[in-house]
């Protein structure tokens, strides 16, 4: 449950919702898995990054789609709602967006490097979310410490 909040939590931050893991109690989009095997790719590949092109090249002949799609459906389907007005920011906070899109309107930014970064902003933050919640209240650390002991 933690991990689902830790990704509900990191959705609002990036792109204005949530996956709907607490919701469902459970991934039925696959979120996760896809997530976990984005960074078991980077982990290898970032060592070795000649191999990266090699490998999307041969996927696509192949007509091998990663998991990783899902990830990058769920982003960019809330970045087309935010810039079609179908959806608008939050009113008492902001998130990824509400920085990358003034951004892009200024030329600063482009739309590939808004949907390139979100869904990094998901994989890589939501560990940190629980880590940084664990930090801001250090009883609850003391607990999941005793609990894993």
């Amino acid at each position: 449950m933690m991990q689902f909040y830790a990704f509900d939590v990191i959705g609002e931050i990036t792109v204005g919702s949530q996956f709907g893991l607490m919701e469902d109690s459970g991934d039925k989009s696959g979120i996760i898995e896809a997530i976990d095997e984005s960074l078991e790719y980077g982990a290898i590949i970032g060592l070795v990054l000649e191999w990266h092109r090699w490998i999307g090249m041969t996927a696509d002949k192949l007509g091998l789609e990663p998991n990783i799609r899902s990830k990058l459906n769920f982003v960019n389907h809330r970045l087309d709602n935010r810039v079609s007005g179908r959806t608008k920011s939050s009113e008492d906070r902001s998130d990824f967006l509400d920085k990358m899109l003034p951004m892009e309107q200024e030329g600063k930014a482009t739309r590939f490097h808004t949907q390139q970064v979100a869904p990094q902003i998901i994989a890589a933050g939501s560990d940190m979310t629980v880590i940084a919640y664990l930090a801001m209240y250090p009883n609850t650390l003391v607990v999941l410490r005793h609990e894993l002991d």
